[in-house]
């Protein structure tokens, strides 16, 4: 967005007109169901419309994300997003399917799971990396970053504990923890101890300037307070 001249337009024009198209398919269906097209002698007619309707929606939902180069670990984990927004009420934002064209590490779904605390405690236990907790209920979502070994800590501070942010912990208290989805982004490739040194320095550095091009593509509702200082 930020690499050609006027990419902010070109990238709300986008979405507002992806948006828009929809809304006239939509419109199109209502007018096939008034006029009663599903019935006979058109029954095959509306059958491939609606074919080709599910088929936008596949194309749509997948985004930016480039077929030919997924492997086996990436269509797992869009078909566990898939199956997280069938069974939760989810509103699909345009952010959240943008969320989605990240290619996300890990997706533990149910936060109120025993399965899921321990997962993410041992998938977890000597990463450093970009986090995102989603809200199933109305799509908002909320970004972080953690050192090496503090991923897990993140998790049960935020949405177990209610500690981390207020704006989170109150949704916790109003919808419950199963309504929260906790997502790894990415994981961070170098260690980053809990040590004041000039080689951990330049590696949160980095670490908080993954976490800020994530917050700018993704512009998270739950808002994060500015840091003066670390650790994170």
């Amino acid at each position: 967005m930020r690499d050609v001249n006027n990419g902010w337009l070109i990238r709300y024009v986008h979405a507002n007109g992806a948006s828009l198209f929809f809304v006239m398919v939509y419109i199109h269906i209502a007018r096939g169901l008034y006029y009663g097209s599903y019935r006979k002698p058109r029954i095959l007619l509306w059958s491939i419309g609606v074919v080709i309707f599910l088929l936008m929606i596949i194309t749509a939902f997948l985004g930016y994300v480039n077929i030919a180069q997924n492997n086996l670990i990436s269509l797992k984990l869009l078909w566990d997003f898939y199956v997280i927004i069938s069974i939760s009420p989810i509103f699909l934002t345009h952010k959240v399917t943008e969320l989605l064209s990240c290619k996300p590490v890990k997706i533990y779904d149910n936060s109120n799971s025993l399965d899921t605390l321990k997962n993410i405690r041992e998938d977890n236990k000597n990463k450093a990396g970009i986090y995102s907790i989603i809200n199933k209920v109305n799509g908002k979502i909320y970004i972080g970053s953690a050192i090496t070994g503090r991923i897990y800590e993140r998790f049960r501070r935020y949405i177990k504990h209610g500690l981390g942010n207020k704006i989170i912990a109150k949704s916790v208290n109003k919808y419950g923890l199963d309504k929260f989805a906790f997502i790894i982004l990415e994981y961070y490739p170098y260690e980053i101890k809990n040590k004041i040194t000039p080689e951990n320095f330049k590696h949160v550095k980095l670490l908080l300037k993954l976490e800020t091009k994530y917050i700018s593509l993704l512009e998270p509702e739950y808002k994060k307070f500015c840091r003066f200082f670390f650790w994170i």
